[in-house]
């Protein structure tokens, strides 16, 4: 019988799309969407500090998203950003603090 003394744990990268969004203090929610398919990735109300999102890694190889925040009062008017390009990190060593 053979005997294993010592077995490495191999860790295997996975790549992903990383979005740090630091918004204006008076904006109040945000969302990001696919730019091709105009289909919403995410819309939440805006926590205060950054935010950090992880999208599948095709969004760190094209400029196919749209990020975008709002304020609920409508005093102020949309800000969009077209055509971000996403930063592509490894996630088992991404910090999502």
């Amino acid at each position: 019988m053979t005997r294993i003394i010592q077995a490495k744990r191999v860790l295997r990268t996975r790549n992903v799309s990383l979005l740090e969004l630091d918004a204006d203090s008076v904006a109040e929610r945000y969302f990001v969407m696919d730019r091709k398919t105009l289909s919403i990735l995410k819309a939440d109300k805006l926590p205060s500090g950054m935010v950090k999102l992880i999208l599948p890694a095709e969004y760190s190889l094209t400029q196919s998203v749209l990020v975008g925040i709002v304020d609920d009062n409508q005093q102020y008017n949309a800000a969009v950003a077209d055509g971000v390009v996403l930063q592509s990190v490894d996630a088992t060593e991404l910090n999502m603090s």
